[in-house]
């Protein structure tokens, strides 16, 4: 999965398992394409939370990844560790 279309579809099938509310800032390559109609491909979707991931996410992330034959690690928050500062 690369093109950021197909990105969209991992985050659609995402929210459609998620039944309580998650904050999660898109940040990287897929932020840009997102905001500026980037055309720079990407293999994953960077982002960050101001508290850690919640199991029911990881899972669901996980379930999506499954479904979808995407790489387990399609949502990454290894961002968190450029940041500093996180506004809420």
């Amino acid at each position: 999965m690369k093109k950021h279309s197909s990105l969209l579809f991992l985050l659609k099938d995402l929210d459609e398992r998620i039944e309580s509310e998650e904050l999660l800032i898109i940040c990287g390559g897929m932020a840009v394409a997102l905001a500026f109609g980037g055309t720079r491909r990407t293999i994953d979707i960077d982002v960050m939370a101001p508290v850690p991931l919640s199991e029911t996410l990881k899972k669901a992330v996980k379930e999506v990844a499954k479904k979808t034959g995407a790489n387990p690690e399609w949502l990454n928050d290894s961002a968190k560790g450029f940041s500093s500062y996180l506004p809420v």
